[in-house]
């Protein structure tokens, strides 16, 4: 079932909040995150959890988060239905229009309130959005699921059948809507994924790309994927993989191995004395630690690009040695540099007359490390924000491929560009005014 919020925004469905805002599993395609967590992640659920700051930095695309309320086996159900249903051959290409939207999917149970709402009613799931018609840009979307019904639990197979259908609603295709709405062929889709006379009510096994010492004290080595390791209580050896994920060490005295010129991996440590072994081209020169500003949390470069992402450093997050080159160090003695974000003034920017597509208007921003930055679009709100919007990721010259015509008036389009120097962000707000070539003035 679908429903839209007219101009209404979702500020009132906030009974469930998203806590921590952290990540996913390894599958670079997706970014699933579950509300909840902590300091100390626990190794089986690390594969949940990954801070929004590197996410915008990493994934620009659209993120799905679902509240960690969720029961394990329904929280296994989504990031299930997701990850098929983005691989499904009729709808993986609508999926990946999704995707790139760079929209913010809320997931979170139904509450006695909304299903007093008369504007929801009885239903099992429903889409809540602030617009009809094609996801824009950055949008923000709300996903409510029923958990329980008459006082009782949904089945499984019940809360996958609401989430499928409501996953589908965000395609705004209009005749699969009205198929959906007036049949099953939700459970169809299930049954193409699953197959047929699937038990949603058997655990999901674990993802491939998680992997877990086996003997305390062991080795753990990723394949060619991406992927998250899981150590022990004892001593491990874990060597992450060159296409990225993650790495929780555990609380022995751990050596974690990471390569120059791989993807960037994440490590959230839980104790111990451990080793950051770094193979390849580089020396201890080539190294830099920089702390973020606004987290606990740091960045490992070599040669000026990130290549480990520290959690929590001041809780155990950090490693207490350096292996470079065959050259062990203290990782204190190396230093610590302080990053300062990306800074700018708020852009507003009139555009007069006639308009037929090309440069509106450029963000490059002041960086005080001197590091080279990245923009994005986080989201397009107000006139002409259905039209095609795009960013150049390296020089922030914004550009808008649509034909305006003199008008009387002002009409006006707001963004929010998110900037990156690969340790911290900076949401910029960008106005445009639309106006008639001979009123200068703008008309509020």
């Amino acid at each position: 079932m679908q429903k839209s919020n007219g101009d209404n925004t979702d500020d009132g469905l906030d009974e469930i909040v998203v806590i921590g805002k952290s990540h996913v599993s390894a599958e670079p395609r997706l970014v699933i995150d579950f509300g909840g967590g902590g300091s100390n992640v626990p190794p089986t659920d690390f594969n949940d959890r990954f801070p929004e700051w590197l996410r915008s930095m990493i994934v620009e695309k659209t993120d799905f988060d679902a509240a960690g309320a969720f029961s394990p086996q329904h929280r296994a159900i989504i990031r299930a239905i997701l990850k098929g249903l983005s691989e499904h051959p009729k709808y993986s290409a609508k999926f990946d229009i999704l995707l790139n939207k760079a929209a913010d999917v809320d997931i979170r149970y139904g509450t006695t309130a909304d299903y007093q709402n008369p504007d929801i009613g009885d239903v099992d799931g429903v889409v809540q959005r602030q617009y009809d018609g094609p996801i824009r840009q950055g949008e923000k979307i709300t996903i409510i699921l029923r958990e329980t019904k008459g006082g009782q639990p949904v089945s499984n197979k019940a809360f996958a059948s609401a989430f499928m259908e409501e996953l589908m609603h965000l395609f705004a295709d209009d005749d699969l809507d009205a198929h959906l709405d007036s049949s099953n062929f939700e459970d169809h889709v299930l049954e193409e994924i699953f197959g047929k006379g699937y038990n949603f009510d058997l655990p999901f096994p674990p993802p491939s790309d998680f992997l877990e010492a086996s003997i305390p004290g062991s080795a753990v080595t990723a394949g060619s994927t991406p992927a998250i390791l899981s150590g022990s209580n004892a001593s491990d050896i874990l060597y992450a993989s060159k296409e990225g994920g993650g790495v929780f060490p555990g609380t022995g005295d751990d050596v974690v191995h990471v390569r120059v010129g791989a993807k960037p991996v994440v490590v959230a440590d839980n104790g111990g004395t451990d080793t950051l072994v770094i193979e390849g081209d580089a020396t201890i020169a080539d190294v830099k630690i920089i702390r973020a500003s606004d987290r606990d949390d740091a960045v490992v470069e070599v040669h000026g690009t990130p290549l480990v992402y520290l959690k929590n450093i001041s809780a155990d997050g950090a490693f207490e040695f350096l292996n470079v080159g065959g050259s062990r160090i203290s990782m204190a003695s190396l230093g610590m540099i302080q990053n300062t974000p990306p800074t700018l003034p708020d852009v507003h920017q009139d555009i007069f007359g006639s308009f037929f597509g090309g440069f509106v208007t450029s963000v490059a921003a002041y960086d005080a490390n001197a590091d080279s930055l990245t923009y994005a679009i986080k989201a397009i709100e107000g006139d002409f924000s259905h039209a095609d919007w795009k960013i150049d990721k390296n020089s922030g010259d914004i550009s808008c491929f649509m034909t305006k015509p003199d008008e009387p008036g002002s009409k006006f389009t707001k963004l929010i560009i998110r900037i990156s120097d690969d340790v911290s962000v900076t949401d910029l707000p960008v106005t445009i005014r639309w106006a008639a070539a001979n009123e200068p003035t703008p008309e509020l």
